[in-house]
């Protein structure tokens, strides 16, 4: 085999979504491709999880398999993930390569963050308008908007981060305010623009139909019969299913979910020059997690 290719590792979730909830698990699928995109299976990899230069976790698995990152009781900081491979060809050529990538662990309550990030905006679910904003390189005057779905301006907010400050922005979802508002964070530093944005929706109830089994008895026997009694509102119109489950050797028996489909959010039009051309910026180092 001659190959000619590059370690891909990609996380499958960007920002904990459970409120109140510091740490969780990631999952990264790492993957060996040659350049021509195809992915190439039983490439044995190296990984470790380090944080100060010290390896916390190690291990090895093939091309194609998922190393779980259990954050759960590791604090607050920077993780470097490291990723590497060391094979030799059939021509004999011995081969090797290496890709890291960082996490940023983020708690509720950090108010520090270290100066390797240039920033770090984590969306906090809950009933209010909440985004944790860290400034690691600072010191940082921000603005902040909140605006409605036609781009009227509900809020604004000039916010300062001195350098290593991380705080929480909260806002109270008022009663007259509509269901989708969008969040935008505009500041420049040393010449250049960084923003980000987030729309953020009620929660509500509306389209959610009550249904559970009341009766169900766990028994499939040649010859048997017996009955399924489902529990919903009134006036809902309900359909049941029966399938053989070695069909789901052939295929997945999944019923396409019906819900509310979502209303766009025109974002406000912000006329800003610095003289040099700026870019968008997130977290540049890592993942939040």
């Amino acid at each position: 085999m001659n190959f000619k290719g590059k370690i891909v590792p990609t996380a499958n979730t960007f920002v904990a979504k459970v409120v109140n909830t510091a740490f969780f698990v990631v999952g990264v699928n790492c993957l060996v491709s040659a350049y021509s995109g195809v992915v190439l299976g039983n490439v044995p990899l190296r990984y470790a999880l380090e944080k100060d230069g010290v390896v916390l976790g190690e291990g090895e698995l093939c091309s194609g398999g998922v190393v779980d990152l259990d954050f759960s009781d590791l604090p607050s900081g920077r993780y470097d993930f490291k990723l590497s491979l060391a094979i030799e060809s059939a021509s004999g050529h011995k081969l090797s390569a290496s890709l890291e990538k960082v996490f940023l662990n983020v708690g509720d309550d950090d108010t520090v963050v270290e100066s390797c990030f240039e920033n770090v905006f984590r969306v906090v679910e809950g009933d209010d308008i909440a985004l944790q904003m860290g400034a690691g390189a600072g010191p940082v005057w921000a603005l902040v908007e909140l605006s409605d779905a036609e781009g009227n301006r509900l809020i604004g907010d000039l916010v300062h981060l001195e350098a290593g400050q991380m705080k929480m922005l909260r806002y109270d979802w008022l009663s007259g305010y509509p269901s989708d508002i969008r969040m935008d964070v505009l500041y420049f530093r040393n010449g250049k623009q960084y923003t980000y944005n987030h729309v953020y929706r009620r929660k509500s109830s509306v389209g959610r139909v009550p249904l559970q089994f009341v009766r169900f008895e766990d028994r499939a026997l040649p010859g048997i019969s017996y009955s399924v009694a489902l529990q919903t509102a009134g006036d809902v119109e309900a359909v049941a299913s029966v399938f053989d489950m070695a069909t789901e050797q052939l295929q997945p028996n999944v019923w396409p979910e019906v819900g509310m489909k979502d209303v766009g959010v025109v974002a406000p039009v912000i006329k800003k020059s610095t003289g040099t051309y700026g870019y968008y910026a997130g977290p540049v180092f890592g993942d939040v997690v």
